[in-house]
């Protein structure tokens, strides 16, 4: 990865994720620049309604890492046509990252899509799996809601939406290992298909589900999904208490499943396990931002929009994850 100290530049810094990207990067080694809108001592003043303060901010970065849910996807169009490169970890909806690679003019910057940890590193497992089971029909990926875990207004308000789009969800089991036990997760957000390349995907399936650490909570909503009542869950019951900058981020077990099948069997699955959701998705950023910027200084003329999994393999960042805090274990 990166030998010497390298710029980031963190949009967002000012909100909780934003923050978390923040000081994973600095602990990293990085040389960090703070950006948000609002004026604070320490934060450049980037404000993405005014897309020439982004343009100003540039000079000097080597990567800008990107948590604000923007569905114009402004900063990665600037980056993408003057450079230098981007990883946005917003989890937007899938369809707006396809299709800003879809109309993308060809630019000077490297863009990097739907990373982070879910989509992200889970990405980079999904096409492991599916490299080594071609055979596979089917996808099926998870990942772990915890009411006590550090979150932001609209990483919780995305759950809400999933969660309340029907008043029943079909399920499917994941045995997760330890700490988590096997469990029930919701089926969720189709039309994302995990936020995964179709070239990658083809024609399978896609299942995406979620899942409550706390098993009185998921208790609860597998009761309010039997008696198809979760579509009523108030959005405030997801949101109230989040948005609240930490000292630091929390570390609360994680699972996220990938499992791959044929036909309704199980073929293979692997779990992604750490401390932490935010907290992880501040290092697997960490890890994708390395890569982003070795990979652009092996080829400084290739430019464009990308997911993780059409520039980077499992195999070759795997001991990276690892040194980041990941256990990837088969299952």
């Amino acid at each position: 990865m990166a030998t010497s100290p390298q710029c980031v530049l963190v949009l967002g810094a000012q909100g909780v994720l934003g923050s978390v990207l923040a000081r994973a990067f600095a602990d990293a080694g990085w040389d960090v620049v703070r950006a948000g809108r609002r004026p604070q001592d320490g934060v450049r003043l980037v404000d993405l309604d005014r897309p020439d303060t982004l343009r100003a901010a540039l000079q000097d970065v080597d990567l800008v890492a990107n948590p604000v849910p923007d569905e114009r996807l402004v900063a990665e169009r600037v980056v993408l046509e003057h450079g230098p490169a981007i990883v946005n970890v917003s989890a937007i909806a899938a369809a707006r990252g396809w299709a800003l690679q879809r109309e993308a003019a060809p630019g000077r910057g490297l863009v990097l899509i739907h990373a982070g940890l879910v989509p992200g590193i889970t990405s980079l497992v999904a096409a492991d799996l599916l490299r080594r089971h071609p055979e596979a029909d089917e996808l099926e990926l998870a990942f772990t809601l915890s009411a006590a875990a550090t979150s932001g207004k609209s990483g919780a308000g995305l759950i809400h939406r999933y969660l309340t789009a029907a008043r029943h969800h079909s399920t499917f089991r994941a045995d997760l290992g330890a700490p988590l036990g096997a469990r029930t997760c919701f089926e969720v957000g189709p039309e994302d298909r995990g936020w995964l390349s179709e070239q990658l995907l083809g024609r399978r399936r896609v299942r995406l589900g979620v899942y409550f650490r706390e098993r009185a909570l998921q208790g609860l909503f597998r009761a309010l999904n039997r008696l198809r009542m979760i579509r009523g869950t108030p959005r405030l019951a997801f949101v109230v208490g989040r948005g609240r900058v930490p000292a630091e981020a929390t570390r609360e077990p994680i699972a996220e499943w990938v499992a791959v099948n044929r036909a309704g069997e199980r073929l293979a699955a692997s779990v992604v396990h750490g401390r932490g959701d935010y907290r992880m998705t501040a290092q697997s950023t960490v890890v994708l931002g390395d890569a982003l910027v070795e990979l652009r200084a092996r080829e400084p003329s290739r430019g464009g929009v990308f997911a993780p999994e059409e520039l980077f393999a499992l195999e070759q960042l795997g001991p990276a994850f690892g040194r980041a805090g990941f256990q990837i274990a088969d299952r």
